[in-house]
């Protein structure tokens, strides 16, 4: 357990140990690599469901959010982007995972770091990138764990992940919202307040073409009345923006003109 020796808040042994047995590695980053290696197909991550490593990959993440965040800076950095590429691996697909990562609060647990990680202005932001790919992977397991992202998260987690500013992180951001979204009238009526057009601003004004143009089908119906409203009124919001929004929604409309949505979204 040598690597874990300089937290305030160290890892349990019996957590060690259980990624250490699942792994057959005596090292903390080694065992994390290698399950994530074997999180990558179906039945290893059913294998590793049965085995309750993802639990065990949320202690650390809860435990290495509570240490002295400033001393041993990288070695922190490296180990939460490997419990986090780990728990999106594990995620992705595997319904036992997604429940007990919302049984467990993982949401709360995750964004946590991802708050403490948006407000540093470094040129990396690797580790909100993965993060926002593990809420991605967990907001496709259905409507309950959609509703635990939406109530952790909006609006003021949303406007802070978003001005992040990179398409990096933008694009699973999109798509959290997205799904989020689809089907719910009543978010997507939440995300065209006032409260939520700066999250929409700034995504609009990052994010990559193409995950806008999969995030644009379910907002653009909501937003189009709100958008030429507003480049009539000098007052209310950056036109700039309004006109980007508006040109989106026109390249959508005649990209599924041309036959190429379809493709786009699969």
């Amino acid at each position: 357990m040598g690597d874990t020796t300089f937290m305030e808040h160290p890892i349990s042994e019996d957590t060690l140990q259980l990624l250490f047995q699942a792994s057959n590695s005596s090292n903390l980053e080694n065992s994390l690599e290698i399950l994530i290696q074997n999180a990558k197909s179906d039945s290893g991550r059913l294998e590793l469901a049965s085995r309750r490593i993802l639990p065990a990959v949320l202690n650390i993440v809860q435990s290495l959010s509570l240490t002295s965040y400033h001393h041993h800076h990288h070695h922190h950095n490296q180990t939460l982007s490997l419990c986090f590429k780990l728990l999106r691996n594990l995620c992705a697909g595997e319904a036992a995972n997604q429940v007990s990562f919302i049984e467990l609060n993982g949401v709360a647990v995750v964004w946590n770091v991802l708050r403490s990680e948006a407000s540093f202005s470094g040129p990396d932001h690797g580790l909100v990138r993965w993060g926002l790919q593990v809420l991605a992977n967990v907001s496709l397991g259905g409507k309950q764990h959609q509703r635990a992202i939406w109530e952790e998260l909006y609006p003021i987690g949303f406007a802070s992940l978003a001005r992040v500013g990179t398409k990096e992180t933008c694009d699973p951001l999109c798509m959290v919202i997205y799904t989020c979204c689809d089907g719910n009238p009543e978010w997507l009526k939440q995300l065209s307040s006032d409260d939520g057009w700066p999250v929409m601003a700034e995504i609009v004004r990052t994010a990559s073409s193409g995950e806008l143009v999969v995030c644009c089908p379910v907002i653009s119906d909501c937003f189009v009345p709100l958008i030429l409203f507003n480049l009539y009124d000098p007052l209310s919001i950056d036109h700039s923006f309004c006109l980007q929004f508006f040109s989106l929604i026109l390249m959508v409309f005649l990209t599924k003109q041309n036959g190429v949505y379809n493709l786009l979204c699969s």
